[in-house]
């Protein structure tokens, strides 16, 4: 897998579960969610970081996204969250 795509669709949530509250996101700072078509012709839902949730007509729907790997607190990185981001480099053109 090489963990990048394309994202399909978002949305832009204001009233997180108590996990994301304790990571300070809210009403005044919203988080993204998105579906993302990964180049394996697969999708996956998650959330997306690196994008202005409080302005979503700046996120482009067919932003070229890569996959990132994030610890939780409290939990080892074993176990890690799945997210996504803007592409860095220049794996898709």
């Amino acid at each position: 897998m090489k963990g990048t795509g394309k994202l399909e669709s978002f949305t832009c949530i204001s009233f997180p579960p108590p996990s994301l509250a304790d990571e300070g996101y809210g009403r005044d700072n919203p988080y993204c969610t998105g579906v993302v078509a990964l180049d394996e012709n697969t999708r996956v839902v998650a959330r997306i970081d690196g994008v202005d949730a409080r302005d979503s007509d700046s996120i482009p729907i067919g932003m070229p996204v890569e996959i990132v790997f994030r610890g939780q607190d409290g939990v080892t990185d074993q176990n890690p969250i799945v997210t996504f981001q803007p592409l860095t480099s220049n794996i898709l053109t």
